[in-house]
């Protein structure tokens, strides 16, 4: 047995109105790995149009609309705002799939 040390992927990006945050994202969705902090969460890896990858976290809105049968399909997301829900408030983020083959322009 040994200690395993958990840690945020370097690359993480979260959807939001913060400072910090991006309001939108978008890439080819190739992985849906589960959180290593926060397990009942999956994350969503994309690949950009320059070959970099980013993770952009998951979050309740984002587990509704993509699974892990959108992996090979080109994606964007777009924080539209805040909701209530009865365990308080929860950000709206807007999930598009494209369903053709990938253009040069993604």
């Amino acid at each position: 047995m040994a200690w395993e040390k958990k840690e945020v992927a370097a690359n993480m990006v979260y959807l939001g109105d913060e400072e910090d945050q991006k309001r939108k994202c978008s890439g080819l969705l190739v992985a849906v790995p589960v959180d290593a902090l926060y397990p009942p969460k999956r994350n969503y890896v994309l690949v950009q149009r320059n070959g970099d990858e980013l993770t952009l976290s998951g979050s309740a809105s984002l587990g509704r609309q993509l699974t892990e049968h959108d992996i090979g399909k080109f994606v964007q997301c777009e924080f539209t705002g805040w909701a209530k829900s009865a365990n308080g408030k929860f950000r709206v983020i807007e999930a598009n799939v494209w369903q053709g083959e990938p253009t040069d322009q993604m």
